[in-house]
């Protein structure tokens, strides 16, 4: 259709962000999420942009990854999307996670 003008991406590439999961930071976070489930994971990488790449030592961190999924009614719980539900279950052992981490994190020397 000649209305239509041609557009040509280029792909938006950001560098890896990896950091070095014997690192003891990571190690104690780990630690502390397999405790609070019961689980035994190791770390691990995620794709997708994150604010980490940008500041010195950040760490994408969040409770979705350590707790076992969850079953709720198609078209919600969804990460992000549309009606995005969590059972309150789920949301206190993710504070757990996180309280427990905050404390840590200040006993640790960076």
């Amino acid at each position: 259709d000649e209305t239509l003008s041609k557009v040509e991406l280029e792909p938006f590439r950001i560098k890896p962000y990896l950091l070095d999961p014997d690192w003891p930071v990571i190690r104690r976070l780990n630690a502390i999420a397999n405790e609070v489930t019961g689980m035994d994971k190791a770390p691990y990488t995620l794709g997708g942009g994150t604010y980490a790449h940008v500041l010195p030592n950040a760490l994408v961190y969040g409770m979705s990854g350590c707790l076992p999924p969850e079953d709720f009614a198609p078209g919600y719980g969804s990460a992000h999307g549309k009606d995005e539900s969590v059972s309150l279950d789920r949301l206190q052992r993710g504070m757990r996670i996180y309280a427990r981490s905050m404390l840590a994190l200040n006993e640790m020397d960076w």
